[in-house]
């Protein structure tokens, strides 16, 4: 008894899971006989159009995302705290403006005690040169000694290579504290701020990332057989979905290796610089891949019935509906008719008074 019970269920539920497939699959909509599929005599209702036949040319989409051909790292070159960060995120710098500020106050000391080396050893170039001059003289009349001579050059020689040390070292000093003030090595835009004041900077320590916004570059992936065609300079367009906008753009790079998995190359193609476009945004390669004929008609033409659509043709004398298989609806109001249509045939519009809905039209043919 059992078991006849959980039959009877497990059938009860099979019959409600196919009444719910049936609902979603259209089964218990209104369906066509095999009679009507066939063309029908009917009367034209409203005015006519042509088929007409166009070439549509075919576009292979690579998808990609847009980076920086110039980008760069701002590094500190001392060790030092951060005293200033003058920048922010998003904002455009140009070239040799102050983006941070570090604590130069040692260095500034630094400078200055290079500065008094600098000076007594200039002092002492100065009196070990006073001092061979005299010499010299005394030597000359044959009161000084050779070896006093010897020892006043050498005395002097040792005096000016003090001095040079000294204004080498200054110099060091005095561009290592230029350092302090951390410059824009390129006009562009400021994509990541690392520091902030108070942190501590280290030598080659990255404190912000700069990239030159005139430079990016949609990087996509090609199927081998459409990227082997490509040129550098070719023009292409390129589809920037998040602003709907499509940019010219020209082919600077076709990396040179394919990736063994996709059997893809990556395509670099420059755009102009927008200021709503930036790096690691979405976008599409349209690349022309040829033309092929389509038959179209207005988008009114197509009536429906069911989940088939069709058109009246007007044949010698005769009205027909004519099953079609359609594709995509162009921006002109027109759609490809993939099938069931030749080009120049005439096809009928409803009629511009009538507000009957297309689905009861085709019911009552």
């Amino acid at each position: 008894m059992r078991i006849s019970l959980r039959i009877t269920a497990a059938m009860a539920a099979l019959a409600v899971s196919a009444v719910l497939m049936g609902l979603l699959a259209g089964v218990f909509e209104e369906k066509i006989s095999p009679n009507r599929l066939a063309p029908q005599s009917v009367s034209a209702d409203g005015p006519l159009a042509e088929a007409r036949l166009h070439h549509v040319p075919q576009i292979e989409q690579a998808v990609g995302t847009f980076r920086p051909k110039l980008e760069t790292k701002v590094a500190s070159r001392v060790l030092a705290n951060v005293v200033a960060v003058n920048v922010h995120e998003g904002e455009l710098v140009e070239e040799g403006d102050a983006l941070v500020e570090l604590d130069g106050r040692e260095l500034t000391a630094r400078v200055e005690q290079a500065r008094q080396e600098q000076a007594a050893a200039q002092a002492a170039v100065e009196e070990a040169r006073s001092g061979f001059k005299r010499v010299s003289e005394l030597a000359d009349r044959g009161v000084a000694a050779a070896v006093e001579l010897d020892r006043a050059r050498a005395a002097l020689k040792t005096a000016e290579a003090q001095l040079l040390r000294a204004r080498r070292g200054l110099e060091e000093i005095e561009a290592t504290r230029s350092f302090t003030t951390v410059r824009a090595p390129i006009s562009g835009r400021v994509i990541h701020r690392l520091i902030e004041p108070g942190d501590t900077a280290t030598p080659g320590g990255t404190l912000l990332h700069l990239y030159d916004p005139r430079s990016l570059r949609l990087e996509a992936h090609v199927r081998e057989t459409i990227a082997t065609r490509l040129s550098l300079g070719d023009r292409l367009d390129v589809q920037v979905d998040a602003s709907r906008l499509k940019l010219p753009a020209i082919v600077e790079e076709v990396v040179p290796a394919a990736d063994p998995g996709s059997r893809s190359f990556i395509v670099k193609a420059a755009v102009p610089g927008l200021p709503d476009l930036y790096p690691g945004m979405f976008g599409r390669l349209l690349i022309p891949t040829g033309r092929e004929e389509h038959v179209s008609v207005p988008a009114e033409a197509i009536r429906r019935v069911g989940q088939l659509e069709y058109v009246m043709v007007v044949t010698d004398d005769h009205v027909l509906r004519r099953y079609v298989r359609i594709g995509v609806q162009s921006h002109e109001g027109r759609v490809e008719v993939l099938s069931g249509l030749r080009p120049g045939e005439q096809v009928v519009l409803p009629a511009r008074s009538s507000n009957v809905n297309d689905n009861q039209s085709g019911a009552r043919i």
